[in-house]
């Protein structure tokens, strides 16, 4: 990489790389990635490199003596030398990038660990978001991590006032505690099979991926969790659990995709053996969830949730459930007989019905039901069928009167659909009911909708005034 500087006096150019430029670092772990290349992809690999952090690994001290000497031999020929007080040769164990290394697997610096022991409890957000970031960057070694974090997360939501309460001090005191029981991940072997373990709560999923290792035992090579937003709370219990498995798998991609051996997923959700193929109609969800799951070569297999307590143990305490603000579930008809309706996610419902979000739901639904009964009779008076469905249960609806009108009105109007844009009323009335144009009038309808345009957020300033 060349960078020059015009001056009066001529062309001049940086004999070293510069500080302040922004592809420094690719520049550098490219040239190092180049260097050493002959030693970074042999096999078995015995070199790593990050930018200027080199590591070797070698069974005995015979092979490490000349596998260094081959290394400083390289760096040598096109002019790079390393500082021996910045050096550490013929180690059982090392600290490279954070973590210490040996032969068992990895684990942290006792440095770090030192520093959460003796961490003071934060006094404002600046220093408690100063915690979490530490904690972040050992995520992977920490089971369950963002459900312990859970309260502490909450407290760096918009519009949220400092308190550090109980569940803060306990989520504390439990992520110290964590650290400090200093965890160990063993080194990842790709030839052996993985298995993974997984499970969902209602507010949060994690997975455990673990590997056989000579002792015979299953030897875990990383944790993750993560909480879920708001909208994935909806999901029924089997979505959950199926997302836990597609997340799991995107995070350990770089392992997990095209292993030649079966990865052993583990849940303790029985439905999910059968996997979506077995759906007659699978959801749009279940669809991109499928085309993910192509790339991977795996089995399901089951384990009652007593026993999958590597997994189970997810958010399972109090103080992790939503808090009043929060949305929470609320489906008071779980067995839904109207078909187009039968997957509307209703949380929330209850701020738009008032205090009496309940009654008010149920007569809303009643009348649906009654609305969607009236526009079929009407349907059949016109068509002169008493079956106007066709062969995949859908009813055409003819141009008289004000039936597209009024089915518009019950699938985008009501307080069980709550003004859903284009593409969701339109997949809502195309469930049961269908004519040339549907697409168009149910655009052409949203768009002259007085409540949608007053509520539509601008995504552009006001015009000036003239």
């Amino acid at each position: 990489m060349e960078n020059c500087l015009i001056m009066p006096w001529g062309l001049f150019h940086f004999n070293v790389m510069h500080y302040g430029f922004v592809n420094a670092p690719a520049c550098l772990q490219r040239y190092m990635d180049h260097i050493l290349a002959p030693l970074i992809y042999q096999q078995p690999p015995q070199v790593t490199v990050y930018m200027d952090d080199i590591g070797s690994f070698a069974r005995d001290k015979d092979d490490a003596v000349g596998l260094n000497r081959q290394i400083l031999k390289t760096l040598g020929g096109v002019g790079l030398y390393c500082k021996a007080s910045k050096c550490d040769f013929h180690k059982e164990e090392i600290e490279l990038l954070g973590v210490t290394v040996n032969g068992k697997g990895f684990g942290l610096e006792d440095k770090k660990v030192m520093d959460i022991q003796n961490w003071p409890v934060p006094t404002n957000l600046k220093e408690m978001k100063g915690f979490i970031g530490f904690c972040n960057f050992y995520q992977r070694f920490l089971k369950n991590f963002s459900l312990v974090a859970r309260p502490l997360h909450k407290l760096d939501r918009k519009n949220t006032a400092w308190e550090w309460k109980q569940p803060q001090q306990e989520a504390f005191d439990k992520l110290k505690d964590l650290i400090l029981s200093e965890p160990c991940l063993a080194h990842t072997i790709m030839e052996k099979p993985f298995r993974m373990e997984t499970d969902a709560s209602n507010y949060a999923y994690g997975a455990m991926l673990s590997q056989k290792q000579e002792d015979g035992i299953y030897h875990p090579v990383g944790f993750m969790s993560k909480s879920m937003v708001a909208a994935k709370r909806n999901y029924n219990a089997y979505d959950k659990e199926a997302l836990g498995i597609v997340k799991a798998l995107l995070h350990w991609r770089y392992w997990l995709e095209g292993t030649k051996k079966p990865i052993e997923i583990i849940t303790d959700h029985k439905n999910l053996l059968s996997g979506f193929n077995d759906k007659p109609t699978p959801s749009k969800r279940h669809l991109r969830w499928l085309e993910i799951l192509k790339h991977y070569n795996y089995i399901v297999g089951y384990r009652p949730g007593n026993k999958n307590t590597a997994a189970d143990i997810l958010s399972r305490r109090h103080d992790h459930y939503p808090t009043q603000e929060e949305p929470q579930e609320f489906n008071p008809f779980p067995e839904t007989k109207m078909r187009p309706i039968e997957e509307l996610e209703l949380a929330g419902l209850e701020m738009e019905l008032g205090d009496d979000g309940a009654e008010a739901l149920e007569w809303a639904y009643l009348v649906a039901i009654t609305t969607d009964a009236t526009i079929m009779e009407d349907i059949r008076a016109v068509t002169n069928s008493e079956d106007p469905k066709d062969e995949n249960g859908r009813t055409w609806v003819p141009d008289r009167g004000e039936l597209r009108r009024r089915l518009l009105e019950l699938y985008h109007d009501t307080p069980l659909t709550g003004h859903l844009g284009i593409g969701g009323t339109y997949e809502l009335v195309s469930q049961g009911y269908w004519w040339e144009g549907l697409h168009d009038y149910v655009k052409k309808y949203i768009l002259n909708c007085p409540t949608c345009i007053r509520a539509k957020k601008r995504n552009y300033k006001l015009h000036g005034v003239l």
